[in-house]
């Protein structure tokens, strides 16, 4: 099974992949989030029209349908091994912060039922954030009782982001002509994407497709650096700096994910001010304030203290900066693991800096 963020990424990811599997004789099961309907340069090139309503976007997600499965067709498979989930297409993000278990059960089950053997996902890493939320809902389903015990082998995909560092140590499936064909062939079944974009469409046709295990999916996230540690007493700091421009105060959003003291899933957003040392921790769904913490700026980035009380320290806890580049973003979502009650401080890329940095918040 392979979770694809739109119509398109079963060619470009893995294109060969797929293939190979046919080839094998295993069944597969696509399932698409969205239908890729809130496309709209493209739809206003092709359809001559300006404005697009919410029935142009329906239209134009159909025929996206149609697309994905002529490209399937192309690799060997066909109309019976899709399915499509209509979420909104540039709003996974959204999903995840606000209608976070409705969509991670409904997730689960789909896998439940059809019970693969392998699953295929994107990376967290991913700079597009319908990939990186795509990505950290089905990590939540496969953890949900429903698919507790279960053998799932987990791969993780790359479209956008860093992909040098992400083809470090991932598996790469056979390339040949005739696959290359195959895979050229399929890409070009999504017409209404290559019309502003054909040139870099086709490169992937002949890119190394990379996947990694699920458990080596902890990457740098995009064009951000961030360092961090998690305290003794379950705070968290944070050190987020720009690889391109500093933070503006428009655009200075820091998304969290994890789980309350009580076991449930909180969603969080900070709004960082140009001003002033102290910020508030904003529920995502219930819009109520969850704490007050600590930030101050530094050259090309800011520090946040996370006060103890917001996340448990004995499950993970996932970041993500939303500053925008071009139409993707500097990041995806980073993974903070839970606290190691073995050792004093859990280590990600913390240096010296950082930990003073962080001592003189106290």
């Amino acid at each position: 099974m392979m979770m694809a963020p739109h119509p398109d990424d079963e060619s470009l990811a893995s294109g060969l992949l797929l293939q190979q599997a046919v080839a094998a004789g295993a069944k597969v099961r696509m399932v698409y989030a969205t239908d890729g309907d809130d496309n709209p340069w493209p739809q206003r090139l092709i359809e001559r029209r300006w404005k697009i309503d919410d029935l142009h976007r329906q239209r134009w997600g159909r025929r996206r349908r149609r697309e994905a499965i002529a490209a399937l067709r192309m690799l060997g498979l066909d109309a019976t091994d899709a399915r499509f989930l209509g979420l909104p297409d540039q709003g996974l993000t959204r999903i995840l912060l606000t209608e976070f278990q409705d969509t991670v059960l409904r997730i689960a089950r789909i896998v439940r039922d059809w019970s693969p053997t392998h699953l295929v996902l994107p990376s967290l890493a991913e700079t597009h954030p319908d990939h990186s939320a795509l990505a950290l809902l089905v990590r939540y389903a496969l953890r949900e009782r429903l698919l507790q015990g279960s053998s799932i082998i987990q791969w993780t995909y790359m479209v956008h982001g860093n992909l040098r560092k992400f083809a470090e140590g991932a598996i790469r499936p056979r390339q040949n002509k005739g696959g290359t064909d195959r895979k050229r062939a399929a890409i070009a079944c999504h017409e209404t994407q290559l019309k502003i974009s054909r040139r870099r469409f086709m490169s992937y046709a002949t890119r190394p497709e990379c996947f990694r295990p699920l458990t080596a999916d902890m990457l740098p996230a995009g064009r951000v650096d961030v360092r961090w540690f998690r305290a003794n007493d379950g705070s968290i700091f944070l050190r987020i700096r720009s690889a391109l421009t500093p933070p503006s105060a428009a655009r200075s959003v820091v998304y969290f994910v994890g789980r309350d003291k009580a076991g449930g899933v909180q969603t969080c957003i900070i709004r960082l001010p140009t001003r002033g040392t102290r910020v508030q921790v904003t529920d995502c769904s219930k819009g109520h304030r969850v704490a007050l913490a600590k930030n101050r700026r530094v050259p090309f980035g800011v520090e946040i203290l996370l006060p103890s009380h917001c996340f448990t320290a004995s499950q993970p806890i996932f970041v993500r900066n939303n500053q925008r580049s071009v139409f993707l973003r500097e990041s995806g979502w980073i993974e903070i693991p839970p606290l190691s009650p073995q050792a004093e401080v859990g280590i990600s890329s913390v240096d010296a800096t950082a930990l003073e940095g962080a001592n003189s918040y106290h």
